[in-house]
């Protein structure tokens, strides 16, 4: 995915190239792509396209804020193959998420999106901060690149990331579908010998058995920690595979051997 850029807020590059000149940008961290970040995307484009202009996704390498769980919903690798699937971005730009970046005032950053990127216009959620400790808000971005130029999108606590990071610990796939119209999507690394593994930063799934959906064919996919392993013999020879996860069909099963040793140091905790 060449149309990925890392950047850092203290680099005054400029070897990106718009249309006319000018950029239709959305920002956000978009993890899990859900229903109001899709809007917000979509958004962006359409933009783009009767504007004539460029259009771009602003992410981060990280959360900025602190999280109360660790994982992301999606591993980036996941999230940008989806954006770039639905919305053919022209730029992907990555934020690196550093001590420098996160001290940038809210001015400088806005200056940043305005003289680097050559923003125009931003599409954004109701809920955006920006610069220093957030201090930045929506009000200043209208005021620096015109109103007309802002569209905001509100969020709710039913689409947010939050949300469905409960449903997906409580293997609630079908509730996810009803609230984002689409299937919560991973990726999963292809490799030749046909062994299949999760990206390191994707959101950890319970051992046990899953209904799923590859390329439009049903499949059983069995979760070990990070192996994976299907039913039927995966037909595509993509080195990613982009997975629907429909159910949970069932946890692993404990084997002899591991009850043994359970109820072995059981116990020696007794004796002990």
């Amino acid at each position: 995915m060449d149309n990925i850029k890392k950047i850092n807020l203290q680099e005054k590059v400029n070897e990106f190239k718009f249309k006319n000149d000018k950029n239709v940008i959305c920002i956000g961290n978009f993890d899990g792509l859900h229903l109001i970040h899709r809007k917000i995307l979509n958004a962006g484009n359409v933009v783009a396209k009767i504007n004539n202009m460029s259009f771009s996704i602003f992410t981060f390498s990280e959360k900025i804020a602190p999280t109360q769980m660790k994982y992301n919903l999606q591993a980036k690798q996941t999230k940008y193959e989806i954006m770039n699937q639905l919305y053919s971005p022209d730029y992907i730009f990555e934020m690196q998420v550093n001590e420098a970046t996160k001290s940038t005032s809210y001015e400088d950053f806005m200056k940043y999106l305005k003289d680097v990127l050559h923003v125009q216009k931003i599409v954004i959620g109701s809920d955006f901060r920006f610069g220093f400790e957030g201090r930045g808000k929506v009000t200043f971005l209208k005021e620096y690149f015109g109103e007309e130029n802002i569209i905001i999108y509100t969020r709710t606590q039913f689409h947010s990331t939050t949300n469905i990071k409960k449903l997906l610990q409580e293997h609630k796939y079908y509730e996810i579908y009803e609230l984002n119209k689409r299937f919560h999507e991973v990726l999963v690394l292809n490799n030749t010998n046909k062994k299949y593994y999760f990206e390191d930063d994707e959101f950890p799934f319970e051992d046990g058995k899953y209904e799923v959906v590859i390329e439009n064919e049903l499949y059983v996919m069995e979760v070990n920690g990070k192996k994976i392993t299907f039913d039927n013999e995966i037909k595509s020879k993509q080195k990613y595979l982009l997975i629907k996860m429909v159910s949970f069909l069932e946890k692993k099963k404990k084997n002899r051997v591991d009850s043994i040793f359970l109820f072995i140091n059981i116990i020696l905790i007794k004796i002990l």
